[in-house]
């Protein structure tokens, strides 16, 4: 099969599936593929790709009355953020909802546990089997969601011993996978605002992730309209060079930095 990744990233995948069960893992042969043009062998290609297989069989337990029927999945449901431009393909063929420059798009969640997570993205075809809307969607994801990706914010030094003294945060899920869309969860932003003291910057790190960082500045109001221009542009351009050197195309989320406004409780 063909799976379009985020930013519509085109990979190539083998599906293997039991005859009794209607879901299987989906093994993507294109870093196989290039390490066999790399001089690996073919039957050392088979067995990784036996034992992605095996693994899978080990470590995922699938409920066994899981059904597409929208009042079984309908507590599996949860979003995730993507951007709106270099996705166009995808949000062609899923229901979803804008969000500042990204998208809201919505998945029925599989699996999750110390593996990973595994999911379905939902598409037009659900919706219409359904007679379902994005909102309805929305409404399932708003309470799935933080209850089942519960969120992580911790300070980034935790990871990098070396910015023990940055006042930087990481906010993912507990998985760290898809992570972005806790900035969506009920009062997060406002209750870490409430502890900076401030509003703060939100960098996107990846769709795993985002970054929270207090501004420059030593008063804790809110800043100028110059001054924030001037500083997203500064956080942006370091954004930019991270997501075209750094991450793998299917991991970017945006180039644009946002802001918190803890008066108003929106991103700008």
């Amino acid at each position: 099969v063909q799976v379009y990744k985020n930013n519509s990233v085109c990979l190539d995948g083998l599906v293997i599936r039991q005859a009794d069960s209607p879901l299987g893992p989906n093994l993507y042969l294109n870093r196989e593929y290039d390490a066999y043009l790399n001089g690996k062998e073919l039957a050392a290609v088979i067995d990784d790709l036996l034992t992605g297989y095996r693994n899978f069989l080990k470590t995922t337990c699938l409920p066994g009355d899981l059904s597409f029927e929208f009042e079984q999945i309908q507590d599996r449901i949860i979003y995730c953020l993507v951007a709106r431009e270099s996705n166009r393909e995808i949000l062609s063929q899923s229901p979803h909802l804008e969000y500042l420059d990204l998208a809201i798009l919505f998945q029925c969640l599989i699996t999750a546990d110390d593996t990973g997570i595994g999911t379905v993205r939902i598409t037009n075809e659900h919706m219409a089997y359904w007679n379902a809307t994005p909102q309805t969607l929305y409404d399932c994801a708003a309470k799935n969601t933080p209850r089942l990706l519960p969120p992580r914010l911790f300070p980034m030094s935790e990871i990098l011993v070396y910015a023990a003294s940055s006042p930087m945060y990481v906010l993912t899920n507990t998985f760290g996978l898809q992570g972005a869309s806790c900035i969506l969860y009920d009062d997060i932003l406002k209750e870490f605002a409430k502890t900076a003291g401030s509003g703060f910057y939100l960098l996107p790190s990846s769709i795993h992730e985002f970054l929270l960082l207090p501004p420059s500045r030593d008063s804790s109001g809110l800043p100028s309209d110059e001054e924030l221009a001037e500083e997203k542009d500064a956080l942006s351009e370091i954004v930019r060079e991270i997501n075209s050197t750094r991450l793998k195309p299917e991991d970017v989320l945006t180039d644009h930095v946002y802001y918190y406004d803890p008066d108003t409780n929106t991103l700008r």
